[in-house]
């Protein structure tokens, strides 16, 4: 059985772009991709399970971080 999917958020791009969304563990580990993928500019939304690439539950201190185009952010996140 899955955990249930966490809005994690809204994001908003300026403009049309390639868009990865990704979840690093502390040690700069990139354990899931949650979104790659060309975007319109506009509003978008993703939700999250809690779980890595390999389907295995995450706990801890994680960053989501958006790359879009040329520009990039980060989100400090912790996972229980």
């Amino acid at each position: 059985m899955l955990p249930p999917e966490t809005n994690w958020g809204e994001y908003t791009l300026d403009q049309s772009s390639n868009v990865r969304l990704s979840v690093y563990h502390v040690t700069r580990k990139e354990v899931m991709v949650l979104v790659i993928q060309f975007q319109q500019t506009g509003k978008h939304a993703v939700k999250w399970n809690g779980q890595n690439n390999n389907g295995s539950k995450l706990k801890g201190l994680y960053f989501i971080k958006l790359q879009s185009g040329n520009k990039s952010t980060a989100k400090q996140l912790i996972v229980f």
